[in-house]
């Protein structure tokens, strides 16, 4: 239970269920040294910069295989005539 709030805490979050979390300074430090190998912390602008980027990458690659299969398709209708 106290990990959970513990987290809500971190986060910032203000929750009835906080009301109810009571934790001296030395009790939180203890249980942050507990829960802190497991902490992620993110830069999110710079993750949400990449995943537009990777949907720009993507849509790109998608109109370049469509591309690809139209020319394929082209190529088994009309085979190069040998001369």
């Amino acid at each position: 239970m106290g990990q959970s709030n513990f987290a809500e805490s971190l986060m910032g979050h203000k929750s009835l269920k906080l009301v109810y979390f009571r934790q001296n300074n030395l009790e939180r430090l203890k249980t942050y040294k507990q829960v802190e190998p497991s902490l992620t912390i993110s830069d999110f602008i710079k993750v949400e910069q990449s995943m537009d980027e990777m949907q720009t990458q993507i849509e790109s690659l998608t109109l370049e295989l469509e591309k690809v299969k139209q020319w394929r398709e082209i190529s088994v209708k009309y085979p190069k005539k040998k001369y």
